[in-house]
């Protein structure tokens, strides 16, 4: 089925994605990893197809749930990624506010960490785990500089 007369040509770019036939649209800016143009549902992105109610609140309940997932794993840096996914859905959920800051702290983010807590505290100001973790945060800080402070004093005397 190679013939030049055929209809199907236009869609045939000599390759396949996943065994599926290609579509074309290689090197765009709206490009996915595959060569898929805008429109293949990437998240709330430019180009990307409006969702739902319903597909909006599964997307966050999936990408709260892979959030946490990741952080009992230690993966903190895709845990985060993850949590600003959902913020971009829904700015104030508090459960992936709350996630980011623990992230954050995980990373030795402290400052980063207390401003997410805060927010945290802003949409939900009764959150007794966000106010341990400023306090945590502020410990771990605290000593985290003390022991810069004596490995500093053991290199110079």
């Amino acid at each position: 089925d190679d013939d030049d007369d055929d209809d199907d040509d236009d869609h045939d770019h000599g390759h396949s994605h996943g065994g599926a036939p290609c579509s074309g649209g290689h090197g765009g800016d709206d490009d996915d990893d595959m060569g898929h143009g805008a429109g293949h549902g990437r998240g709330a992105g430019a180009g990307a197809p409006e969702l739902s109610e319903d597909d909006k609140k599964l997307v966050v309940a999936l990408l709260n749930n892979c959030a946490m997932a990741r952080m009992k794993l230690g993966d903190a840096e895709p845990a985060m990624l993850d949590c600003e996914k959902v913020l971009q859905y829904d700015e104030k959920n508090v459960k992936a506010m709350f996630r980011r800051a623990e992230c954050h702290l995980k990373m030795a983010n402290y400052s980063l960490c207390v401003a997410d807590a805060d927010k945290t505290l802003e949409i939900d100001p009764g959150n007794k785990a966000a106010e341990a973790l400023k306090l945590k945060a502020a410990h771990e800080e605290k000593a985290a500089k003390q022991k810069e402070k004596a490995m500093y004093s053991k290199m110079f005397g």
